[in-house]
């Protein structure tokens, strides 16, 4: 049977804004999810539309019972993995009628490093 990690989701915060209205960080909200496959790597990094400076480390792929929006968040992995990922791109979910009923999981979310 495939079984999943735990993760933490980290979703940035702004309260306030500096001197010019830009957003100031906040301390990030962490939400643990449990059930979550870890893919290590990806051969798309490869690809010639890869934006410059993103590596893909990992793909994660969250279960049905996840359904908040991971645009801007980072994921925290442990273990062997241990460390803090940035979510590539928007993650959507399946279509419903596309994923099979007896696995858990529905959504691909590509997280990485990225540079510059």
């Amino acid at each position: 049977m495939i079984n999943g990690r735990t993760v933490t989701v980290l979703t940035p915060t702004s309260s306030t804004t500096d001197r010019f209205g830009e957003p100031v960080p906040g301390t990030p909200t962490e939400q643990i999810v449990d059930n979550v496959l870890i893919v290590p790597g990806s051969s798309r990094n490869l690809d010639a539309t890869r934006p410059d400076g993103v590596t893909v480390a990992f793909t994660l792929h969250f279960p049905k019972t996840y359904s908040g929006d991971l645009r801007g968040c980072s994921v925290v992995l442990d273990g062997e993995y241990a460390g803090e990922y940035q979510v590539v791109g928007i993650a959507y979910p399946y279509q419903k009628e596309n994923c099979p009923p007896g696995l858990p999981w529905y959504m691909e979310v590509e997280v990485g490093v990225v540079y510059g």
